[in-house]
């Protein structure tokens, strides 16, 4: 499999029976990581033929979505930069439309339709609104991705009833669809899609081994001589190679992947032979294996039998394999990658092996680890963390069963299917959020997560202080008070039960860092794992409890009624001198 989307695209446009042609088109093929990021673009706008402004509409349409969207963060989905930038572009041609002839007659405003497709990775986004169509063909069949959003007023007569410029708030048609080598796609403007129908997209796609901008121009040719009389215009896209699958791609891929049948042990899938199975849930389960090509040991994750039916699920499972290979740091598992690059015959991941016990037994063979020890481990999970939400990824479900403690006392952070990628909520998410949330375990939740707060770097911080107490005390800040509060007001009663005392090892400025991780209220948590490692290995003068007070901090009643004694004795004592003099 190809290391990069490739793409070959061809057009043509033309006035057709018409005087001027107000059809606009563009296509961008960024380079390095644009394109990984952002990925393929093709546009076609048609504006509207009453209008002496619709050429200026759809081109303007055009030219800004092919430039505004790739200045939108990485971490938006398609969609959401897409609905983005187009809300701002109908926004503009709306307010034209309202300042000129349009805002007494719509026919005459500013109004164009929109079509594009993006290909990102192994995915197709569409974003579509009016009567352009997108065509696809694959393995010779072809199907119409878009729908024409016209109203028929009867006798044949029909009016755009959605496009980009006719009113303040926009509805955009958004669809996601895996693609394979060797599909094609075709846009077209109402004129020219007439003509076209998808008997003829088949029947072009299948000659589009020559030069694609010729052949355009041929099919528009052709549609001429049949008769066209409106503006036409074709765009022709051949995927030449895909990439390796990513995020974006997952919850189709999740759908277009078999499901391997009740894995074993000896069971050789893809050139991985299944060893042992090492872990089992009614979620998953995760075979120790070996790679048959170069020996190497692996870890293998397959849905169970229970969760297949589960697409939430099904889209973790691949998520968490692509967050593994977007983090390069030492404290995070790794996605294996294998020799030269393989397609996957099932829905499974595959990882890099990890030597050790689970945080959880460790603890259990540790019950009185030494400080330096649980700092050192602690450093390490801060690491992790803190590469993670680098990444703009929150993990969202930190606990002891996902922590591993290798023999050379490291502690790697595994298990990444709860994860959230920050920026991608606004529109079609890669993962369920309920579903996410439903996999963290209570006791190391985020309290605010019980009622539905969206993951932020600050469940992360919350857990990490919960992981930092049990190890440190071998016990929960707030036993199992905190998972069955069921409401905010009964979470801010649960009371934190202090680390530090007279028979404990825990030092108070360790206990006031704990405090301020695991506090009910997230504003008042430290920002990042690194400030709470900081404070955990040193004494953070700012946090209470650190310095020894003063008697007027620690009990103003006992310090007002002590200086009031004083005076009192000093009054006395005047008096006695006034009295003697």
């Amino acid at each position: 499999m190809s290391g990069a989307l490739r793409i070959s695209i061809g057009q043509h446009s033309h006035r057709g029976g018409k005087e001027i042609n107000q059809d606009f088109h563009g296509a961008l093929i960024p380079e390095g990581r644009l394109l990984a990021a952002k990925g393929v673009v093709a546009v076609v706008c048609d504006g509207i033929s009453t209008s002496a402004h619709g050429r200026e509409a759809a081109e303007t349409a055009c030219k800004s979505f092919l430039t505004d969207y790739y200045a939108t963060p990485e971490g938006w989905s398609v969609r959401q930069a897409g609905d983005r930038v187009l809300s701002a572009t109908n926004a503009w041609l709306y307010g034209r439309t309202r300042s000129g002839d349009g805002r007494y007659d719509p026919d005459r405003g500013f109004v164009c339709t929109f079509t594009a497709i993006v290909l990102k990775g192994r995915t197709a986004h569409v974003l579509h609104v009016g009567d352009a169509r997108l065509y696809r063909v694959s393995a010779g069949s072809a199907a119409v991705l878009t729908r024409d959003h016209r109203q028929h007023l009867g006798e044949g007569e029909t009016v755009l009833d959605r496009a980009l410029g006719i009113s303040p708030t926009l509805r955009i048609d958004y669809c996601a669809v895996p693609v394979a080598a060797g599909d094609v796609f075709l846009l077209a403007t109402d004129g020219m899609a007439e003509h076209l129908g998808a008997t003829g997209a088949a029947d072009l796609a299948g000659r589009v081994d020559g030069d694609l901008d010729r052949l355009a121009g041929e099919a528009i040719d052709r549609a001429i001589a049949s008769g066209a009389n409106d503006n036409l215009t074709l765009q022709i896209l051949r995927i030449d190679a895909l990439p390796e699958f990513s995020g974006s791609d997952v919850p189709s891929l999740s759908g277009t992947l078999p499901l391997l049948a009740d894995p074993r042990p000896g069971q050789v899938i893809d050139g991985l032979e299944l060893i042992e199975q090492i872990h089992g849930s009614d979620r998953s389960r995760v075979f120790k294996a070996r790679d048959l090509e170069t020996g190497e040991t692996v870890a293998v994750k397959v849905p169970a039998d229970s969760a297949t039916r589960d697409p939430g699920f099904l889209q973790a499972l691949l998520m968490e394999e692509w967050v593994a290979r977007r983090i390069d740091a030492p404290q995070v598992m790794k996605a294996w990658k294998g020799p030269g690059e393989r397609e996957k015959s099932a829905l499974y991941t595959v990882f890099e092996w990890v030597e050790g016990l689970s945080l959880t037994r460790w603890m259990q063979a540790h019950p009185q680890p030494d400080l330096a020890v649980v700092f050192a481990l602690l450093r390490d999970m801060a690491a992790g963390v803190q590469a993670m939400h680098r990444r703009q990824m929150v993990h969202q479900d930190l606990r002891p069963e996902n922590i591993v403690v290798t023999g050379e006392g490291r502690a790697v952070i595994i298990d990444f299917g709860s994860t959230r990628i920050l920026g991608t909520e606004d529109g079609e998410p890669p993962l369920d959020p309920a579903h996410a949330a439903g996999l963290a375990t209570h006791q190391y939740m985020a309290p605010e997560g019980f009622f539905g707060v969206p993951a932020n770097p600050s469940f992360d911080v919350y857990a990490l202080g919960i992981i930092a107490y049990q190890m440190l005390t071998g016990r929960l800040p707030y036993g199992g008070d905190m998972a069955r509060a069921a409401t905010p007001a009964a979470q801010s009663r649960v009371a934190y039960r202090p680390a530090a005392g007279p028979e404990s090892r825990v030092p108070v400025w360790v206990d006031a860092a704990l405090r301020k991780a695991v506090h009910v209220d997230p504003s008042r948590r430290h920002l990042e794992p690194a400030e709470l490692l900081a404070d955990l290995t040193r004494p953070n003068p700012l946090l209470p409890g650190v310095l020894h007070q003063a008697v007027f901090a620690r009990d103003p009643v006992r310090f007002w009624q002590g200086v009031s004694l004083c005076l009192a004795v000093c009054v006395v004592w005047l008096i006695y001198l006034l009295s003697i003099a």
